[in-house]
């Protein structure tokens, strides 16, 4: 028998729904997933001696050197992220998530250059037509039951009711009453979501529609730049992403405890940081400019890269890019504050205060929220959290600034471009970021993931990227 234990825990609250036959309900996939885990894992280490050698024929060296071992770790950051969590424990599975997306950050500066043409059009088979329609239809169906059993309700977590009612105002043309206290959710809160984060929301009121089908859209626009890259299944590399891509929306749609579809905003995060992935790669300045804004003001999670990555590109002389990327984010950030009113920045002057105080409060009402979970936030404990707190700020700004010193004094002494600098500084920012939150809810760390995985379809058809 199932118990269903639904637990706020603060302003930015994420319940947990704990199961008391979980781990019974697992253990009979226990077994087929771990036999299909080693099997693929056999599998993929043996071509990858076998093109070491260069004894196949069934993929050029080309790829194993530069995205078979990105695919790879791509996919195991995925799997430590998901299934590692039941399989090989919250230990190892967060400490293999901090170590493959920095592997991959290090992987991306020596893979093939992306070189992204923005077009109109598709590419690929009708298999994939196919394969898209009947994922959306099973993914549909089973995201339709997970909203009809749990109801949206502010007391098992408060995030998507904040932005409904948030999204109500500003349809109603009342802007400056945006930010205003809630008096209907516990009893006043006020609302500290930045703009980009809950305009999409606003959609639900006048469609009519639940408003965690804007999460479930945000979720399959973000797999869907990693899908519409594979074409004939022909290399390990497109399987590992196929794979990755699985794995991730099973876990969305099965795994009781992620929360994703069921109560969070995260779907749109998703997008965006994808958004971001495909403006870098671009390298159009207007592009980058508006997909910064859009992650900059929802989740500002890569803050930290921004002042590495104008140091990069000051080195590389690409002064437009710099002076139109702060030109749109300027614009998009005082847009805000006369639109709304300089409430809209209460995410950069409250909010780190309120995390380590509810921080401490989770430590001592739902400790297995860190000690069942990604991040190091186990290891330092509730007497280390300003410790934590501090190492999470400083080292996010810090981390990507010696990355970018390095990777230029590379260029420098060597006289070699590295390539692919701006991705891997924004998936090093995330990686870290997310490893370090104090407050560890499962559903905050898949960012990384999902950006790791647009980018890692990036680079694998970098020579072939034309979205026509």
């Amino acid at each position: 028998m199932r118990t269903r234990n639904l637990c706020w825990s603060g302003e930015d609250a994420s319940p947990v729904i704990r199961t008391d036959n979980k781990t019974v309900k697992l253990r009979g996939w226990h077994y087929f997933f771990s036999l299909a885990f080693r099997i693929m894992l056999h599998f993929f280490t043996l071509h990858s001696f076998c093109f070491l050698n260069q004894s196949s024929q069934w993929i050029p060296m080309p790829e194993c050197r530069s995205t078979l071992f990105l695919s790879l770790t791509g996919f195991l950051f995925t799997w430590f992220a998901t299934c590692g969590l039941y399989f090989a424990g919250a230990g190892l599975a967060g400490g293999g998530y901090l170590m493959a997306g920095l592997v991959i950050s290090a992987l991306l500066l020596k893979a093939p250059e992306v070189r992204l043409a923005i077009g109109f059009g598709g590419t690929g088979g009708r298999w994939k037509l196919l394969a898209l329609a009947t994922g959306l239809m099973f993914s549909y169906h089973l995201a339709r039951q997970v909203m009809d059993r749990f109801p949206l309700r502010y007391e098992d977590a408060d995030m998507l009711p904040v932005m409904r009612v948030m999204g109500a105002r500003f349809l109603s043309g009342d802007w400056r009453s945006v930010y205003d206290v809630i008096p209907d959710i516990w009893n006043g809160m006020q609302p500290v979501y930045l703009p980009f984060m809950w305009l999409p929301f606003s959609l639900a009121e006048p469609g009519g529609f639940d408003i965690r089908w804007v999460t479930f859209s945000g979720i399959w626009l973000a797999v869907l730049l990693p899908f519409m890259f594979l074409e004939k299944l022909g290399t390990v590399s497109e399987w590992l992403i196929l794979s990755s891509i699985l794995v991730l929306l099973w876990w969305f749609h099965m795994e009781p405890t992620n929360n994703v579809i069921k109560l969070t905003e995260e779907g749109v995060v998703y997008a965006y940081y994808v958004l971001l992935a495909v403006a870098l790669a671009s390298g159009n300045p207007l592009l980058i400019g508006l997909s910064v804004s859009a992650c900059f003001l929802s989740r500002y999670s890569f803050a930290g890269a921004l002042p590495a990555v104008g140091c990069y590109w000051l080195w590389r002389g690409r002064w437009r890019r710099i002076m139109t990327v702060l030109a749109v984010v300027t614009a998009f950030i005082i847009g805000s504050l006369l639109i709304f009113g300089p409430r809209v920045f209460l995410p950069f002057t409250e909010l780190p205060v309120r995390y380590v105080e509810h921080a401490a409060k989770v430590w001592n009402e739902n400790p297995e929220y860190f000690l069942n979970g990604l991040g190091l936030a186990k290891y330092f404990g509730p007497a280390n959290i300003g410790l934590q707190y501090g190492l999470l700020v400083y080292g996010s700004f810090l981390l990507p600034f010696l990355w970018v010193l390095a990777s230029i004094f590379y260029e420098w002494k060597s006289g070699k471009r590295l390539r692919n600098v701006e991705l891997s500084l924004v998936l090093v920012t995330l990686t870290y970021f997310h490893s370090m939150l104090v407050v560890s809810y499962l559903y905050l760390f898949y960012t990384p993931v999902v950006f790791g995985l647009a980018a890692v379809s990036l680079v694998f058809h970098s020579r072939r990227m034309t979205i026509r």
